[in-house]
């Protein structure tokens, strides 16, 4: 019965929007369907923007979607005479998305940094020994092969990061543990904002540090405080 169908959508309109996301560089496995008997919901995994389809009967209007996020709003309703034409705004709800999803949300990596400085205020005064400072180098070698082979970094930015790395190496040979701590802090930062990072690329990087560094470091007065610091 026609009551029973779920979702606004026929499987054909769905393949369709299928081959939108692929056209517009998305993987399809990682957006998701909801039906109703009066919408069918897409959704990005993980997130809270989606794009919601719904039959109207307004003239000439025969479509409309519900998307978040929209070009200079949270949320937007937009309708279209076709279901071809509402391809087009699926088309500019993935630019949307993808805008937001690769801006580095720099309020929360300031409040990220402010809680490292408050982890590296906690450590030891003590000089930064021969062995840690070759330990220091291997670690920050690590993170630099991580974010050239992880990360698309053209040119410019790859000397940023290479000279910035080699900066913290050397700083290792005249800081002691807490001054270079700081060092680290600072510099992880304008790699994140200086190279655009996105946010999960950032908190890997930052993951990968609290680990690399902790282990140089064994005698630290709390390294667990300094690891979740990291990975908050």
């Amino acid at each position: 019965m026609e009551d029973d169908v779920i979702g606004v959508l026929l499987d054909s309109q769905k393949h369709d929007v299928f081959q939108v996301i692929q056209k517009e560089g998305f993987d399809p496995a990682h957006f998701e369907w909801e039906h109703t008997k009066d919408a069918s919901k897409l959704s990005y995994k993980g997130s809270r923007y989606y794009c919601d389809f719904r039959e109207i009967n307004h003239p000439p209007s025969t479509f409309a979607i519900n998307i978040s996020p929209a070009q200079a709003r949270v949320r937007q309703h937009l309708r279209f005479d076709s279901f071809a034409r509402t391809l087009t705004g699926v088309a500019s709800w993935l630019t949307f998305l993808r805008r937001e999803l690769t801006t580095p949300n720099l309020w929360a990596e300031i409040a990220r940094e402010q809680e490292l400085s408050s982890a590296a205020t906690s450590q030891s005064e003590a000089h930064i020994t021969p062995d840690e400072v070759e330990k220091v180098a291997q670690a920050v070698d690590e993170i630099k092969q991580f974010l050239l082979a992880t990360t698309e970094i053209g040119a410019e930015h790859r000397r940023f990061v290479e000279d910035k790395l080699n900066y913290l190496k050397s700083a290792a040979l005249r800081q002691d543990r807490k001054a270079w701590m700081h060092t680290a802090i600072g510099v992880l930062m304008s790699i994140v904002i200086e190279a655009a990072l996105p946010p999960e690329k950032a908190r890997e990087l930052f993951r990968m540090a609290g680990r690399l560094f902790t282990g140089v470091f064994q005698a630290l007065s709390d390294p667990a405080a300094f690891v979740q610091g990291l990975l908050q």
